[in-house]
């Protein structure tokens, strides 16, 4: 199986979606505030510079 091959059938599957990322912790969630992380699944909570 040649690679463009591959690379075609790989483009041609459907796109997969995340979803709604306030149901679950996703990597980028990983290694911040707990707490924060906890308040923005939460609640409806957008986080901004100035709110730092």
């Amino acid at each position: 199986m040649s690679m463009e091959l591959i690379l075609e059938n790989y483009l041609n599957q459907p796109k997969i979606e995340l979803g709604d990322r306030t149901e679950y912790v996703g990597a980028s969630d990983v290694g911040q505030c707990p707490r924060k992380i906890a308040l923005s699944k939460t609640r409806n909570l957008h986080i901004t510079i100035h709110r730092l």
